[in-house]
């Protein structure tokens, strides 16, 4: 910087638009792509669980899952451990801590819905 050595300087190349880059924008993911939408019954009876869970444990809702992950599991309707664990923001732990009841939750949920049928393997 004082003479001593020669600097380069790099042109950023800028980024092709989301659609461009081939992967589905939002508005194509809600209007029925590659994307399902979330159970809305079951993302609130979720919501109410870690609404509950949280009270118990006096935190925010937020650090027992996100909404992202609630909506993840109630699109994805996992039943068993490893279908749990491949939804966002699970992890061993979790999955240790939370996952026998939010799975059972989600397995009352699904008996009691006859016109939903269950999804493919989990």
């Amino acid at each position: 910087m004082r003479g001593e050595t020669d600097v380069r300087l790099l042109k950023t190349a800028a980024r092709p638009p989301r659609e461009a880059a081939g992967r589905p924008g939002r508005r194509e993911r809600a209007e029925g792509g590659a994307y399902a939408p979330p159970d809305a019954d079951l993302f609130q009876t979720l919501r109410a669980l870690r609404r509950a869970m949280a009270e118990e444990r006096g935190v925010p809702p937020y650090v027992i899952f996100s909404d992202a992950s609630l909506r993840d599991m109630a699109r994805e309707r996992p039943t068993t451990e490893e279908a749990f664990l491949r939804i966002k923001g699970v992890g061993q732990h979790k999955l240790a801590e939370l996952g026998p009841r939010f799975l059972a939750c989600i397995r009352a949920h699904l008996t009691s819905s006859p016109e939903d049928p269950l999804p493919g393997p989990q």
